[in-house]
């Protein structure tokens, strides 16, 4: 029997021990794989019930759906809250047409300051949000794929004088809500300053 096509939604879990700082390493373990998202979500209980990371912790959940091929692609993504509650949902088809997003819709705004988890925890500002409709329009070729947030990072040395940056969905964006000195709150206002759309 053939496997083409077929899914499994693997279950990880994101943690980034205290202190929150900018570069802090970030731990992703597999606990599971299911035959569905029912399924893992069902069981993540099991896991939000054991001994948990410090309270300070960033920790959150990330079950993805994969096409069981040879290339293992990524579909559909749903991100959970450390207590289990879905926080948000990434769309698969990625090249579908789509006509953008309402900024009423949107969480964060431009000069935020967000975290996101990729190898290491960041901190960042936003630059941009997803296209409005009126943009998806004028662009016509705006696709699911860029339903996300440019976030604009600093650079090794702290610098602003950078061009570093990620395109990175609502659902896998925190609100700092822990301390950032005063120069990286500065270097990050320059950031969001010199950026010119």
């Amino acid at each position: 029997m053939s496997t083409r096509g077929r899914t499994i939604v693997e279950l990880n879990e994101v943690c980034v021990e205290p202190p929150l700082v900018d570069g802090a390493q970030a731990s992703i373990r597999r606990l599971g794989l299911f035959s569905t998202f029912d399924a893992a979500t069902r069981w993540l209980p099991r896991r939000v019930d054991e001994d948990s990371p410090d309270d300070d912790a960033l920790l959150y959940y990330v079950a993805n759906e994969i096409v069981v091929d040879s290339r293992e692609r990524h579909c559909n993504s749903t991100v959970y809250d450390r207590d289990g509650s879905i926080r948000g949902k990434v769309s698969g088809g990625v090249e579908r047409l789509w006509c953008g997003r309402e900024p009423s819709t949107c969480a964060y705004k431009a000069g935020d300051i967000v975290g996101l988890v990729g190898v290491s925890y960041r901190i960042g500002v936003v630059l941009a949000g997803p296209p409005a409709p009126d943009e998806a329009r004028r662009w016509s070729d705006v696709t699911r794929g860029d339903d996300l947030y440019l976030i604009g990072t600093l650079d090794k040395v702290g610098s602003a004088e950078t061009h570093d940056h990620e395109h990175v969905p609502e659902a896998l964006l925190f609100e700092v809500e822990h301390d950032v000195t005063p120069e990286m709150r500065e270097a990050l206002k320059k950031r969001h300053a010199g950026y010119a759309r």
